[in-house]
């Protein structure tokens, strides 16, 4: 599960991000991976816990795409056999490239990665 915090509180008022992982490990969710905007990322995977800051991005022009952007990045970069640390690494330097573009597509060679 990729869920992003905000959403998450707003919508079934979770309180803090353990909230949100012990809520989906309830309904049957292994590994949650929770999304926090400019806080970073929270991976619960099996029962290690490590908390990966966000990448910084050089400009922020739309924010539209950022947390897809995110999901593509950590979910390609898992099949892809990374760990899931450096696969939220990878993923959260993808969506620091993305919010530094207009639109939510942009093409490989723009993103640099």
């Amino acid at each position: 599960m990729l869920p992003g915090f905000d959403d998450e509180a707003a919508h079934f008022g979770d309180r803090s991000i353990d909230d949100t992982i012990a809520r989906y490990r309830t309904l049957g969710a292994g590994d949650v991976v929770v999304k926090d905007g400019e806080r970073g990322a929270t991976l619960a995977i099996g029962e290690d816990r490590l908390h990966v800051p966000v990448h910084p991005a050089e400009a922020v022009v739309d924010t539209t795409s950022a947390g897809d952007s995110f999901n593509g990045g950590y979910l390609i970069r898992l099949a892809a056999g990374d760990p899931p640390e450096a696969a939220a690494r990878f993923a959260s330097r993808l969506a620091a490239a993305v919010i530094g573009h207009p639109g939510a597509l942009i093409d490989r060679e723009t993103l640099g990665l």
